[in-house]
């Protein structure tokens, strides 16, 4: 935790990672079972990067063992990035051209997982920057992680008013409005689970500047 840098209130928690071996820091919340749609929300300051070619996580969301789709910065080049993981391989989409360093910025995900109907909208400092439809190799996901699961991917992300929701209802369209998450950030992550989400903020759309990369991982990736 930190009490020195934070979005709100006195402290933000801090994930913390360096080169050596065996060094790691996430922290995941399970979803509702069956889950039909989940949204992530929260506050993101990437105050240390890592090495050329990997990259700082934001939300990862998986099934089962399997990660189907995350957003992430891009060392180096700084580029906000959404990745899902597709039956044929990786797709990857730059939302932001560059995210700079030291800078508090919002992040709200909201997944339909359906299989390839699987629908996606994701909203950054309050504007729509995607919203579609994705092939993933699953039908749900019960868990959204912060951090990597992997060692050794270096970076400082301080992050604050995280509020992860999920249900097995009738999803909200996609693209839609951007919903005032309800819930208490004091509380443990897994409190959410189950809140609604109704107030309007702003309208959803697609955003211009979205460019597709199709591959098994692009130029400079060497850690995931």
């Amino acid at each position: 935790m930190s009490a020195g840098l934070s979005h709100s209130g006195n402290c933000a928690a801090v994930l913390h990672t360096t080169t050596a071996p065996g060094s790691m820091a996430k922290m995941t919340v399970g979803l509702t079972p069956g889950t039909t749609e989940a949204y992530a929300d929260g506050w993101f300051n990437i105050a240390g990067e890592g090495q050329v070619g990997n990259n700082v996580p934001y939300f990862r969301f998986f099934s089962g063992r399997l990660r189907v789709m995350d957003v992430f910065r891009q060392n180096i080049s700084h580029e906000l990035m959404l990745r899902i993981s597709t039956p044929e391989g990786f797709t990857y989409t730059t939302l932001r051209q560059d995210v700079p360093t030291n800078s508090w910025h919002r992040l709200v995900m909201h997944v339909v997982p359906n299989g390839p109907g699987t629908n996606v909208q994701i909203w950054w400092d309050g504007r729509s920057v995607y919203a579609g439809t994705v092939s993933i190799p699953a039908t749900t996901v019960d868990m959204v992680q912060l951090g990597s699961e992997h060692d050794q991917q270096m970076a400082d992300i301080y992050v604050d008013d995280v509020i992860v929701t999920s249900g097995t209802g009738t999803p909200a369209p996609v693209p839609g409005p951007l919903p005032a998450s309800k819930g208490d950030p004091s509380k443990p992550l897994n409190d959410f689970r189950g809140d609604g989400q109704a107030v309007v903020l702003a309208a959803g759309t697609l955003a211009a500047d979205t460019v597709v990369r199709r591959g098994r991982r692009p130029a400079r990736m060497t850690r995931a």
